[in-house]
């Protein structure tokens, strides 16, 4: 096997797996192409020791759905970081909120 075969093989092998992970990430996460309807507006009452995390369209069944909002429970310390749509090379997803 000379050098340059041996250069071959090995690129070969590296395209192959960065493919693979690359596919695997973009499979986990689900993403949509095309926009949402506009938010629903919620009412929802101050409760103390809760932030409000408001609902969002999610496509299921091959259809957009309304998933209601809910009250996320405060954590001392914590900076929360309330969901939103990332745009991405496959098109949108949605990040529920979080705490950091």
């Amino acid at each position: 096997m000379t050098i340059a075969h041996g250069r071959r093989i090995l690129a070969a092998v590296l395209l192959s797996a960065t493919a693979l992970v690359g596919s695997a990430g973009a499979a986990s996460a689900q993403w949509w192409h095309g926009n949402p309807p506009p938010p629903r507006y919620e009412a929802h009452p101050y409760r103390a020791g809760y932030n409000w995390e408001p609902g969002h369209y999610a496509w299921r069944g091959g259809a957009w759905i309304w998933i209601g909002g809910v009250y996320v429970g405060v954590q001392p310390n914590g900076h929360w970081v309330p969901g939103h749509w990332v745009f991405g090379p496959y098109g949108r997803r949605w990040v529920p909120g979080h705490w950091v």
